[in-house]
């Protein structure tokens, strides 16, 4: 009876095992509308597997297995996670994760894939991998780096917002137009913020607190209406030897043609006209550490070329004695200085003028080359061709005083006053036998003494 009562019971428990699973072709399902435990009585989902507890290593309860081994890419093993129903119009409606052979020969190289699907006609495509290397690829495949993003990657953005949208403040890093750009950017309501480069130990808030670059979107002052961006930067010299640069520029330049480079190009550009002055560059120095007290200008370029020098220029010279130094070395050439004018202005040359502020407009002297001759002038304005010309040398080296015309080597138009004049017979001779003498025709001559009632 007892064994009778057993058999019964391991039968009737078969059954009712055997009916939890059913059959379809060469499939099997389970009806069943709780969770399953493997290893647990109590399962918390669907499926649970619970090995037993190890603290001193990485359990791995499970195996999906694709047991082809081979080398080669674009195989592999993974976890499909649908979101649909068996519609269809839904079969491409999952993302997934897989185990990829990396082509890396028989070794034990295995990538891990991520699938994604933003379209109803196309199949999920690999849009993220991490190497066995431990390089991560975001739409690339083969990755080269720590972090790769691949042509035509929209690139990496930070968010000041919440609101990535619409009202958003972010900085973007990315390839554009074959220009690799950092820059800020805002939608809506946000606001345009700054980009800071620094270095150190600790993140500053501007340039000077460390060291570093910071890229202003736009630098405003009160009444000044100044347009356009700032970049100001600040290091620390540490070298106890050597040259030190705090900015240095060199390019190397290979190019075939005309060369049509430029090393360096500062460029302002306002949106509108502004008030006050419009400085293109502002070099200077400040009273105290880290940019702190009075600044003072010592070089500028104004938006009209306009320059201003603090201290004294030398050319050719590093240490200049006075306001302008021009130094042609120690030979013997014609280096100098050259004032010029275009050719459209035949026969004149570049002012040199002489100059006290304090006189006012008509305080000016100056000098110039006028036709063949080089004339002074007084009551002049600096930067016109107003004055009264006073003296002239002309080119067959006459000097003229009162008149622009001399006809004698000293020609003066109105009285002369002088403590003594020396008048002799025995100036130098009038070389008039001279081969090289030029002989004026007598019809020149009779017209001379015809107008001036003695010989040339």
């Amino acid at each position: 009876m007892k064994f009778l009562i057993t058999t019964t019971v391991l039968c009737l428990l078969a059954l009712i095992g055997r009916a939890q699973w059913n059959t379809s072709g060469n499939d099997i399902y389970n009806t069943n509308t709780g969770n399953v435990g493997i290893g647990t009585s109590t399962p918390q989902a669907l499926l649970e597997v619970s090995p037993p507890g190890d603290y001193t290593q990485v359990l791995w309860p499970a195996v999906i297995r694709n047991p082809i081994n081979n080398n080669s890419t674009g195989y592999g093993v993974g976890i499909k996670l649908k979101n649909s129903s068996y519609n269809s119009g839904e079969v491409n409606k999952w993302a997934g994760v897989a185990a990829v052979g990396a082509g890396s020969g028989y070794s034990n190289w295995t990538d891990l894939a991520f699938y994604t699907n933003n379209s109803s006609s196309a199949i999920p495509s690999e849009k993220f991998r991490i190497t066995g290397a431990g390089n991560v690829g975001i739409g690339t495949g083969s990755p080269t780096h720590s972090l790769t993003f691949p042509k035509g990657s929209t690139g990496i953005a930070l968010y000041n917002t919440s609101d990535q949208t619409t009202n958003y403040e972010r900085v973007v890093q990315q390839w554009s137009g074959n220009v690799f750009m950092i820059n800020t950017a805002l939608g809506g309501t946000g606001t345009l913020r700054d980009l800071y480069i620094g270095a150190g130990t600790t993140l500053g808030t501007t340039y000077s607190s460390g060291g570093g670059i910071k890229i202003l979107n736009t630098f405003t002052s009160s009444g000044s209406g100044a347009a356009g961006g700032l970049i100001a930067s600040q290091g620390q010299l540490l070298a106890a030897i050597g040259t030190q640069r705090m900015f240095t520029i060199t390019p190397n330049v290979t190019q075939s043609g005309t060369a049509g480079y430029a090393a360096l190009t500062i460029s302002s550009f306002e949106n509108t006209v502004g008030s006050g002055a419009k400085l293109l560059i502002d070099a200077g120095t400040s009273g105290s550490a880290n940019n702190g007290g009075t600044y003072t200008s010592k070089f500028t370029l104004d938006s009209s070329g306009n320059g201003y020098f603090a201290g004294n220029v030398g050319i050719g010279i590093t240490s200049p004695s006075s306001t302008l130094e021009i130094y042609t070395g120690t030979s013997n050439n014609a280096n100098g200085l050259v004032l010029s004018q275009a050719a459209a202005a035949t026969g004149t040359s570049g002012r040199l003028f002489f100059y006290d502020a304090t006189a006012g407009s008509g305080g000016a002297n100056t000098i110039y080359r006028n036709g063949g001759s080089l004339q002074f002038t007084t009551g002049g304005t600096p930067g016109s061709a107003s004055g009264t010309a006073r003296m002239t040398l002309d080119s067959s080296g006459r000097l003229g005083i009162g008149t622009t015309s001399p006809d004698q080597k000293l020609t003066v138009n109105g009285q002369v006053h002088a403590t003594s004049v020396v008048v002799t017979s025995t100036v130098p001779a009038d070389y008039v036998f001279d081969t090289n003498y030029h002989l004026r025709p007598l019809t020149d001559v009779k017209a001379f003494v015809d107008k001036n009632h003695h010989l040339p």
